[in-house]
C-alpha cells in the first residue's frame, strides 16, 4: 500500500508539473525575467547587454507577458524592460541577490553553448521541476523517518498538490534550489533526531 500510494503521488506530481509547463506561459514565475537576464549576461550568448535585453523582451512580447498582467499589449514590440505599460524593474544593479545561482547557471550555459535566452529559460524551468521531484522525495523520507508512515505520506500528498509549490517548481529562478536545500537540511536534522549519523 505504501508503494502504491507513493507511486501515485509521484506520478501525480510529475503530471501536474508537465501540465503546468504547458499551461503556464513563460516568464510568469516570480522574478523570471530579472534572473534570466543576469544569467544570460554571465553566459555571454549575446555580444552586448542591450542585445541580450532586447532578445529577452522580445520573447516576453511573443508570450504575452503584458496581457497576463492585465495591461494592453504594446503596439510596437519593446526593446527594453522599461518600455510598455507594465515595466520590469530592478533588473540592473539590484543589491545582493542570488549571485551564486546566477554564476553557476551562467557558467553551465556557457560551457554547454546555450546562448539563446528562450532555451535558457526552458532549461531553467526543467531544472526547477527536477529539483521539485527531488524535494518531494527528500521531504517524504525525512517526515517518514521522524513521524512515521502516515505523516510521511500526508506530507508527500501536500507537496504534490500544493499550488504554490507547483509555481515555484516551474520558475526560472533560484526558488526551487532554495526549497531543495531546506528539505535537505530537514533530512539532516531528522537523521540526527532519530539517532542516525549524518555528515554536514
Amino acid at each position: 500500500n505504501e508503494r502504491t500510494v507513493l507511486a501515485f503521488l509521484v506520478v501525480l506530481l510529475a503530471a501536474r508539473l508537465a501540465a503546468g509547463a504547458v499551461l503556464i506561459p513563460p516568464w510568469q514565475g516570480p522574478g523570471g525575467p530579472q534572473h534570466v537576464f543576469q544569467i544570460t549576461l554571465i553566459a555571454g550568448g549575446y555580444p552586448l547587454q542591450s542585445s541580450a535585453e532586447a532578445a529577452l523582451v522580445s520573447s516576453m512580447y511573443r508570450h504575452g507577458w503584458w496581457e497576463h498582467y492585465q495591461r494592453p499589449r504594446p503596439s510596437i514590440p519593446p526593446k527594453t524592460f522599461l518600455e510598455g505599460p507594465a515595466k520590469v524593474t530592478e533588473v540592473r544593479g539590484a543589491p545582493g541577490g542570488p549571485l551564486l545561482f546566477h554564476v553557476m547557471a551562467g557558467a553551465a550555459f556557457r560551457r554547454a553553448g546555450i546562448g539563446d535566452v528562450e532555451r535558457q529559460f526552458w532549461w531553467l524551468r526543467f531544472s526547477s521541476a527536477a529539483m521539485a521531484m527531488l524535494t518531494f522525495g527528500v521531504l517524504y523520507a525525512a517526515n517518514r523517518l521522524t513521524f512515521g508512515l502516515d505523516a510521511g505520506l500526508a506530507s508527500a500528498a501536500i507537496v504534490a498538490l500544493q499550488p504554490q509549490f507547483l509555481l515555484v517548481s516551474l520558475s526560472a529562478n533560484p526558488d526551487a534550489a532554495v526549497v531543495l536545500l531546506g528539505a535537505l537540511m530537514w533530512l539532516a536534522a531528522a537523521l540526527v533526531l532519530t539517532g542516525r549519523s549524518v555528515a554536514l
